[in-house]
């Protein structure tokens, strides 16, 4: 049971909360607007790898829910029962301007994914790896799927491919068991030194998540020179470990961002059979409406970017009515006093709340520009005292 107090700071700050609260207490507005993606998601868990592409975009002024619903979006996507393996990578492409650029958000797509529901003794392996250190969830999930991904590539099971007279004196042989992996992907690989050394500069980091490593694996990811192939390449790794589906989440995209992920819905060359792959490929797109218009009005980003089924979820505005109770105001006030109402010693003494509530929505209506959080932030500090 998550705590209330937590949860009610959360819905206040605009933080993520867990899926099944946020099924619960986020407006309808939020959560419809991912559903779509979700049912594609699932979907595609459900085949082979068989080349569907699937883009959804989730469109909105600041402060309308886009941030939200791409956090419920990815914590519901955990708790799908489908079958098949997935990757999700999730960026927020204004936090480094140089992920807006082709060879930006490839090379943050490969070194952020990270990889759910994998296997427990890839969980007892990755903790030989990290015994002693101190990395965050994020590493760990990295080095999980590193270890998935090697097991795949080299067609070994994880515990005979990493363990070395027992998976307690791993990290005693560490350097033995990176030049045996490498052998084993040599033996598989070596007819393709781009894609060898792509694996070769990944284990290396997995073994020795350090920032020195992740910079010598970002290094050879900027070698490997044109980002569109090495971004195949990469779902070519995908399906040869036995993924099935690659999910991107992608907040904040703006105009010069679209012009990057153009060409990677461009084919492989299934001719030549370069990093030809069938990956079933989800990427949800969230952004200010603006830019989805210019996507709609380019022809080849309009191919590529707006041509899914039900692919385009627009939040709404917050509706605030002064003459009123039928409004956002007042179902923020309902499930805030549905959370109170089992935790009463959380409530504000003192409170006429029904004036209260009424110059509150008087005073939203008049201001402009409100957005989801502002109403929780100030119906939530009028009804509830969390010091």
């Amino acid at each position: 049971m998550v705590d209330a107090r937590k949860l009610l700071k959360a819905l206040r700050d605009g933080q993520p909360i867990p899926s099944k609260e946020g099924e619960a207490y986020l407006h309808p507005k939020v959560n419809s607007a991912i559903d779509p993606a979700l049912r594609a998601v699932e979907k595609a868990l459900g085949l082979n790898p068989s080349r569907t592409h699937d883009v959804f975009w989730i469109t909105g002024d600041p402060g309308k829910g886009k941030t939200q619903s791409l956090w419920q979006f990815m914590l519901r996507v955990q708790s799908l029962g489908a079958s098949g393996k997935s990757v999700l990578a999730h960026l927020k492409l204004d936090d480094d301007s140089a992920t807006r650029t082709l060879p930006g958000v490839v090379s943050a797509l490969v070194t952020t994914c990270l990889a759910d529901g994998l296997k427990a003794e890839i969980e007892d392996v990755r903790k030989a790896i990290l015994r002693g250190s101190q990395v965050d969830p994020v590493v760990k999930q990295t080095v999980s799927f590193g270890i998935d991904l090697a097991s795949g590539l080299t067609g070994i099971p994880s515990p005979s491919l990493f363990a070395v007279a027992g998976i307690r004196k791993f990290l005693t042989w560490r350097r033995r068991r990176e030049r045996h992996i490498r052998r084993k992907l040599g033996e598989r690989w070596s007819s393709d030194p781009d894609f060898l050394s792509l694996l070769c500069a990944w284990v290396g980091y997995l073994l020795r998540p350090t920032r020195e490593m992740k910079q010598k694996f970002k290094t050879t990811l900027r070698q490997l020179q044109e980002p569109a192939r090495l971004f195949r390449m990469f779902c070519y790794a995908l399906e040869q470990a036995e993924y099935s589906t690659l999910i991107v989440v992608l907040d904040e995209v703006d105009k010069e961002a679209l012009a990057a992920l153009k060409t990677l819905w461009d084919p492989s060359d299934s001719e030549r059979n370069e990093y030809y792959n069938d990956l079933n490929q989800v990427f949800i797109l969230a952004s200010l409406e603006e830019v989805w218009m210019a996507a709609q009005g380019d022809r080849k980003l309009e191919r590529r970017l707006c041509r899914t089924e039900h692919g385009h979820g627009r939040l709404e505005e917050v509706e605030i009515n002064p003459n009123s109770t039928m409004d956002d105001v007042t179902y923020v006030v309902e499930k805030v006093s549905s959370i109170l109402s089992t935790t009463s010693y959380l409530r504000r003494q003192g409170v006429d709340l029904q004036n209260e509530i009424v110059q509150l929505r008087h005073e939203l209506s008049v201001a402009g520009g409100v957005t989801w959080q502002d109403i929780w932030e100030r119906v939530i500090d009028l009804m509830a005292d969390l010091s």
